[in-house]
Parts: C-alpha cells; structure tokens; sequence
C-alpha cells in the first residue's frame, strides 16, 4: 500500500473529555462562590459525586441535567457543623479539608 500526504488544511472538530481533576475545583470554586454558575460537560462519577453530595452538605444548590451543572453557591458562609461524607474519593477529602476547617466543618 502506498500513501501519498499532501498539504492541506485540518478541518473538524475533536471533543475532549471533561477532567476529574478540574471538575472537583470547578464544583468547588463554584458552590463557595456568591451567584450562580454553569459548568458544561461535567464528568460523572463517584468521586465527582462525593464532591458534590459534600458541597450540597455545606449548603450549596447543585442541579444536573446531564452532563451540564448549575451551581448556587454559598458565598463562602456556613455556620452550622456538618458531617462530610466522602466516600472512597480521595480527592474529595483533600480539597475539603481546607474548606472545612475554614469554619469548624466536622
């Protein structure tokens, strides 16, 4: 077989996968915000939801529809003690545990 590569431009389009890593600090940033925000092509799974049940815990509002998020955020305040559940996300724990000695979160 023989091939013969000429020049030319690239055309299309390529989606790339939505982050672990950066949807925990985008949910993060996100519910200890003042406001709403979007998030697009969220990935799902268990740590992702870990993240997000713990968030909801400390008050946040987190609607999903799909792979898009909506994110009402707390402003930073929460007063009363909460119990975080973390489940096997290590992830989860470590980017909450700054977060919840903030205000004395158990």
């Amino acid at each position: 077989m023989q091939v013969t590569i000429k020049k030319g431009a690239a055309r299309g389009s390529v989606r790339i996968p939505g982050s672990k890593s950066v949807a925990h600090r985008l949910l993060i940033n996100a519910a200890m915000c003042r406001g709403t925000s979007t998030i697009i092509d969220l990935p799902q799974n268990e740590d992702i939801a870990a993240t997000i049940d713990c968030l909801r815990a400390l008050g946040a509002s987190i609607e999903l529809d799909g792979s898009k998020c909506t994110v009402s955020g707390i402003d930073g305040k929460y007063t009363e003690p909460r119990r975080l559940c973390c489940r096997e996300s290590g992830s989860t724990l470590r980017f909450l545990i700054p977060i919840a000695l903030l205000d004395g979160v158990k």
